[in-house]
């Protein structure tokens, strides 16, 4: 069977898609498994991910902080209250963070995170 360079060239794109597709899976774990580390900080969290990833994984994390709020408001009045400081208080460390010397990487991935958050 004879194939022709185009043929070849779209199957080796579809393996390299493949690929990336795994290693972005991956990147997201790892960052999710990361998150959660008890001597981890935010932003050195931040700093140690992919952007794509640190964007991904911190939207997986307020929403599911929204969703447990919000069944916490059966028990707690002010648990959305409570996530509101919190998030703030998040928004503020970003925003010290912004202000410091920064890769071009760096200040865009915290700019997209301070519009998100």
């Amino acid at each position: 069977v004879r194939m022709r360079v185009e043929d070849t060239i779209v199957i080796w794109l579809k393996t390299v898609e493949a690929q990336m597709i795994e290693l972005l899976k991956k990147s997201i774990k790892t960052g999710y498994v990361d998150y959660f580390q008890p001597d981890a900080e935010r932003m050195s969290w931040i700093n140690n991910h992919f952007s794509q990833v640190v964007f991904c994984v911190s939207e997986i994390m307020w929403t599911e902080m929204c969703e447990y709020s919000i069944q916490e408001m059966k028990e707690d009045d002010t648990a959305l209250i409570d996530l509101a400081t919190q998030t703030v208080a998040m928004i503020k460390q970003e925003f010290e963070l912004i202000k410091t010397p920064l890769q071009d990487a760096q200040r865009c991935l915290l700019t997209s995170l301070l519009t998100s958050d």
